[in-house]
């Protein structure tokens, strides 16, 4: 098992590129410093999702093969700490879309 980290700030409209989580060898826990409010934009066209962030937050998320992008939809910077957990030290864990 081997690791990857990310650490990810977006200003109020800023946001993650278009991606997915789709290495199947892979998990991901993400942790959010601050408050902030989050959407999730679907390419597949569905409504956006809304998800709101306390300090000190964490969450656990499984590979998936929906192409998705976070946006900072509140009025305060946002940063994001995402760890990867690999099987193998050269998986993709999160490619572009």
């Amino acid at each position: 098992m081997c690791g990857d980290c990310f650490l990810h700030r977006a200003r109020p409209l800023g946001g993650t590129e278009i991606h997915s989580i789709v290495c199947r060898s892979s998990s991901r826990a993400m942790f959010w410093p601050s408050n902030f409010a989050m959407g999730v934009l679907f390419r597949d066209g569905r409504s956006i999702e809304h998800v709101k962030v306390t300090p000190g937050q964490v969450d656990w998320d499984e590979p998936s093969n929906t192409t998705h992008r976070a946006v900072n939809v509140g009025d305060v910077p946002y940063e994001e700490i995402t760890v990867f957990l690999l099987t193998h030290a050269d998986d993709v864990p999160q490619p572009d879309a």
